[in-house]
């Protein structure tokens, strides 16, 4: 279901407010644009303790499966009902893949928006593994 205008509001101011912030890998990255994304959605924290629990790619794929996860997708498809990646809409989770890096990030009409070391990177469909509805 879309978001309704209320959400969409904080939905993307919270989005802004993150991309805005300098890049920290455990502090301000992807995974903080998703439960801040997530957070302005649903009223709720997604895995708070995750947040600054690492601090460098190594460590981050140690608390993944810490967590009982190979990888990004299934972390989301976990909590989240999946949608078929065309069908994704504005405020939708997604997992992007660039340059055999796997990111979390979201569907912002037809972009797919990441938060990366060189800031807010838009892709298209075709970089997205997996996409969820919140």
């Amino acid at each position: 279901m879309p978001l309704n205008d209320e959400q969409l509001v904080r939905f993307s101011r919270a989005l802004w407010e993150e991309l805005k912030k300098p890049y920290e890998l455990g502090g301000s990255d992807c995974f903080s644009l998703l439960a801040a994304g997530v957070r302005a959605i649903r009223g709720e924290f997604l895995d708070a303790k995750l947040l600054d629990s690492y601090s460098c790619r190594i460590s981050s794929v140690r608390v993944l499966r810490r967590e009982g996860f190979s990888d990004l997708s299934g972390y989301l498809l976990d909590r989240f009902e999946p949608v078929e990646i065309l069908r994704a809409t504005t405020g939708d989770p997604v997992v992007l893949n660039l340059n055999g890096l796997d990111h979390f990030g979201f569907c912002v009409g037809s972009r797919f928006v990441t938060k990366l070391e060189q800031g807010r990177v838009q892709l298209t469909s075709d970089r997205v593994l997996a996409a969820v509805r919140v």
